[in-house]
């Protein structure tokens, strides 16, 4: 008897048996210590709601051809456990985790659109409305650069205010190199994916960084969430273009972000 194929949202740790169709929309491997490594990924279905999938380092090579960003496939027989990791890549309360029973099937045979960008206000960010342990999409133009540790200030179309966006590692490295290579002075609008917040305290402000993975950084490109940005600036809109170098804050481990 074929099993049902059920939502995403409905997964629970009520029973063991659950089928689902799902679209991988992002996936990234993450290695250990000792280079031992292991997948990660987030998967939505055809509603749109999402789950934070693993690949445990005793499975990862047997599913890893498959786990790849846009593939769809169903999943059968993996292990259902809480959400409860300090910083969350979707909402879904539960995590779940393939095993060496895990059945992978209908490789590309489902038609599961890929799920849009879902930009945060400021202004929910800053009175709380936005859980802080979720991480986030977000849209905005760089209005000042701060070279101390590769601190961007990010600058709202709505209302004008300004966010910190600190980035790290490869995410500093991409941005010092589009900026010291950029021919035009134009405004520089930047989307970050999977953005972490980052609550103030006593010394910093309250803002977003990247996370240590599954963060992705896209500066001015051919997104039409971009192209769309960029067409509602005002036209006299300055540059905050400068030329820059790594320091070693902006090469400071992402461990300490999370």
């Amino acid at each position: 008897m074929t099993r049902q194929i059920s939502p995403i949202k409905d997964v629970n740790d009520s029973k063991t048996l659950w089928k689902i169709a799902v679209r991988v929309t992002d996936a990234w491997v993450v290695s250990n210590s000792k280079q031992k490594q292991h997948v990660q990924m987030v998967v939505c279905d055809a509603k749109g709601d999402k789950a934070h999938i693993i690949a445990p380092t005793d499975y990862a090579n047997q599913y890893k051809a498959e786990l790849v960003e846009n593939n769809t496939f169903t999943l059968q027989n993996f292990e259902i456990e809480k959400n409860d990791l300090t910083i969350k890549y979707c909402h879904h309360l539960f995590k779940f985790i393939l095993n060496g029973n895990t059945l992978l099937q209908d490789l590309n045979e489902f038609e599961i659109a890929k799920p849009g960008f879902k930009f945060v206000p400021f202004d929910e960010i800053k009175n709380g409305k936005v859980r802080k342990d979720v991480l986030i999409d977000v849209n905005w133009y760089l209005e000042v650069l701060e070279k101390s540790r590769l601190t961007l200030k990010l600058k709202t179309l709505r209302d004008g205010n300004i966010l910190p966006c600190t980035l790290w590692e490869h995410f500093a490295e991409k941005f010092v190199k589009y900026n010291n290579e950029r021919k035009d002075d134009g405004p520089v609008v930047i989307l970050i994916h999977n953005a972490m917040i980052k609550e103030a305290t006593d010394k910093y402000e309250l803002g977003v960084s990247n996370a240590w993975n599954s963060t992705k950084l896209f500066i001015n490109e051919d997104l039409p969430e971009i192209v769309a940005f960029q067409k509602s600036l005002p036209a006299d809109e300055p540059s905050s273009s400068q030329s820059l170098s790594m320091t070693p804050y902006s090469r400071c481990s992402a461990k300490h972000l999370q």
